[in-house]
């Protein structure tokens, strides 16, 4: 597939994943460049899963928010079923974390983002169910951007997710040399109440945000283990310690919020996605207050790590999904 009607492949993002090809492509009605997914044809040939697939991308379009890449269009042209989402250049969050921890109030600021893009989600009555490090790109203007709201179901993010529970159930053990990046496999993300085998809800993606949280000011997960069980075992019975403990930066009250998020009862965990946003709010600013001066140092390292502005990265729209 070289070229539709409407669009025009220009270089591939990711090739073979779980629901079809991803491109970069330009959109020939509109002039902007798009991430142009096209399905495989074991979903879009299937007349229940095509059903089910684009009933899902339905409610996908009504989700509309500046932290969110956008799926733009759904449409069929030389034969293939194709998503045309928002193409969002810059790096993933895990490529980010990879050369280490995050400045507490870069941290902060993006957090705050991420929590914002929940509370639309949440709105829309859906739940993201696959936060995790490789499923946020920041772009090159400080801003994070969620893949795939909406698509859980038809991710290998997904797919691996809804795994862990039954593998776990029956002491099936996929070690960390199993996934090509360890440190951000989407198993390390699970809220117990998955692991457990439970439907994910609206605060299961709060936990997720408290192990992100964790992981980008410390450069560790909370909950670490060689295989998935082992790592599942620790999410249902594991505290671990303060983030203050790993990074003495990170601003009073900070281990309070991340210990709230990583609460093991969905009861236990912030109400909604609206009261962890206030709680960020609060941290932003005392964080700010205390470290005014270096803060435009601190932002110019933050942007380092990704290779500085106007360097001419690849765009990672949905490369990790």
């Amino acid at each position: 597939m070289e070229q539709t009607e409407k669009y025009t492949i220009l270089d591939p993002i990711s090739i073979q994943g779980l629901l079809g090809d991803l491109f970069r492509a330009r959109d020939n009605v509109t002039g902007r460049t798009v991430a142009l997914r096209v399905v495989r044809e074991e979903v879009a040939g299937d007349p229940a899963r095509r059903a089910a697939l684009l009933a899902d991308a339905r409610k996908a379009r009504e989700v509309s928010h500046p932290h969110i890449a956008a799926l733009f269009d759904v449409g069929e042209q030389d034969g293939f079923l194709y998503l045309a989402h928002e193409y969002v250049p810059g790096q993933t969050l895990a490529a980010l974390l990879d050369k280490g921890s995050l400045d507490p109030e870069a941290a902060l600021d993006l957090a705050l983002q991420i929590a914002e893009a929940l509370a639309c989600v949440h709105r829309h009555g859906l739940v993201y169910r696959t936060l995790s490090a490789a499923s946020v790109i920041v772009n090159p203007r400080d801003q994070a951007k969620l893949l795939d709201v909406g698509l859980a179901g038809w991710t290998t993010a997904g797919h691996l997710r809804l795994g862990v529970a039954p593998q776990v159930a029956e002491g099936q053990e996929r070690r960390d040399e199993d996934h090509e990046r360890a440190a951000s496999r989407p198993g390390a993300y699970v809220s117990p109440e998955e692991v457990l085998g439970e439907s994910a809800v609206a605060r299961s993606d709060l936990f997720s945000l408290g192990v992100l949280l964790f992981q980008m000011v410390t450069g560790h997960l909370p909950f670490e283990g060689g295989s998935d069980s082992a790592t599942a075992f620790k999410i249902l019975h594991a505290t671990p310690p303060a983030p203050s403990t790993l990074n003495p930066a990170v601003p009073p009250g900070f281990d309070a919020a991340v210990a709230g998020l990583l609460r093991k009862t969905v009861e236990m965990r912030p109400h909604d996605a609206g009261a962890v946003i206030d709680q960020l709010r609060r941290l932003r600013h005392v964080a700010g207050t205390a470290h005014e001066a270096p803060r435009e140092e601190s932002r110019w390292t933050f942007w380092r790590r990704l290779g500085g502005r106007g360097s001419g990265r690849r765009g990672a729209s949905g490369a990790r999904r």
